[in-house]
């Protein structure tokens, strides 16, 4: 399965990613007749590739995944993680800094062109509306979604100016996005 694996790697974060398919066929009938489960399964290995045995895969009572120490290693580092699958990828992503990240994996989607009012405010809309034109967009807003501390009531309310994008194209077709939140401006009154 190792060999399936790929990365991305910068200065600030770095993305694990396989296509799910090879291996699907080397695993037990209720794992890989289960999406649910096969994804949660393939995470792992990326975890357990990038971070050997010092973390364990968790997460939060909101589903919202996250790395802590596993028994035999408390002072393990846990960096903030994003995991996505989609069109047959699974990714996992980790920031170098310590900050919020988040990612998101898709495929060409014609079903964009019917709800991209949903997830777009108006002034966001591209110029021309086209699934090429709505698929960063989308994977812009997902991925800042999994990035922010506390999310907003829907992800038309997602600030993408508020983040940094990094874009990727896997296999072709499939677009990665990797969501940073920008620097926060410092608020602080100093006085003589």
């Amino acid at each position: 399965m190792e060999k399936h694996i790929r990365c991305i790697e910068t200065p600030g974060f770095k993305v694990l990613w396989m296509p799910l398919m090879p291996f699907v066929d080397m695993l037990p009938e209720p794992i890989k007749n289960s999406p649910r489960s096969l994804e949660r399964f393939a995470a792992r290995i990326l975890v357990e590739h990038e971070f050997k045995e010092t973390v364990q895969l968790s997460r939060s009572a909101s589903g919202r995944p996250y790395l802590s120490p596993a028994i035999n290693c408390a002072s393990a580092f846990c960096p903030p993680i994003s995991i996505s699958h989609g069109a047959g990828i699974i990714a996992l992503a980790w920031c170098k800094t310590g900050d919020s990240i988040g990612i998101d994996v898709e495929g060409h989607r014609g079903q964009l062109l019917r709800v991209y009012p949903r997830f777009l405010r108006p002034e966001e809309y591209p110029d021309e509306i086209t699934v090429d034109t709505l698929l960063p967009l989308w994977t812009m807003k997902e991925a800042a979604w999994k990035a922010m501390e506390s999310q907003p009531p829907t992800i038309r309310d997602v600030p993408i100016s508020s983040f940094s994008f990094h874009h990727y194209t896997l296999l072709h077709s499939v677009l990665l996005t990797v969501a940073l939140p920008l620097a926060k401006p410092d608020n602080s009154i100093i006085l003589d």
